[in-house]
């Protein structure tokens, strides 16, 4: 499935700010192992080193244009004609495969309101930092309630170029919180979405991508 030559995407599953998503090459497989170029910070552009046991959801896109995910940790370091790092591969039956249209994201800031219906917080709003059609990024308030693995549900304003504003509600769970001198931001999954509510997102989605391909900015 994954060869030699395919470029992965790297998410750490804790860790600073400036290096939680980062993009890497795989160099080289042998059974069990895969071999990557020093993965870099997407958000800062800088390489990054890391200790063995790292751990990391890895993706990539497939010959099928599917996006596949896998977890992944740190196994080593070698040295050949470059640098690599080992990571531990799973066999293929264990990657999850997601739809490439579920998988694309955007950088938004739209106005979301939080709520539990169990009662286990208090209602709060933010704005959101990325959307796609599986999940979203958010700001958190200095006083957050959230955990880790925290259900939610979610009212999401889509603002549409024709000057409506639709207000979707959506079933979500937190996924991973990062906290930094200046702002804590969390990443959600949307959980059993409707497919209604997916089209919607992927409607917004295209529609900010056009945009930004009429301003010169895609």
């Amino acid at each position: 499935m994954i060869k030699a030559g395919t470029p992965v995407e790297m998410e750490l599953k804790s860790g600073s700010e400036d290096y939680s998503k980062l993009r890497s090459k795989v160099l080289d497989l042998q059974k069990g192992y895969i071999f990557i170029d020093y993965p870099v910070s997407i958000e800062t552009g800088r390489p990054k080193f890391f200790l063995e046991g790292t751990e990391f959801t890895v993706s990539f896109v497939g010959q099928d244009e599917a996006v596949y995910m896998f977890e992944s940790s740190v196994a080593g370091r070698v040295k050949r004609k470059l640098p690599m790092l080992i990571l531990k591969h799973p066999p293929s039956e264990e990657y999850r495969r997601i739809q490439r249209r579920q998988y694309v994201r955007i950088d938004c800031s739209l106005d979301c309101a939080f709520r539990s219906d169990a009662g286990e917080f208090d209602p709060f709003t933010t704005i959101t930092l990325d959307l796609s059609g599986g999940g979203m990024s958010c700001v958190l308030p200095s006083r957050h309630p959230l955990k880790d693995n925290t259900r939610a549900d979610i009212c999401l304003a889509l603002p549409f170029k024709n000057g409506e504003t639709k207000y979707v509600e959506a079933h979500v769970r937190t996924v991973r919180i990062i906290a930094s001198d200046y702002q804590t931001k969390a990443s959600f999954e949307f959980h059993e979405p409707p497919e209604s509510l997916r089209e919607l997102i992927i409607r917004y989605i295209f529609e900010q991508q056009q945009e930004a391909r009429e301003r010169g900015l895609a």
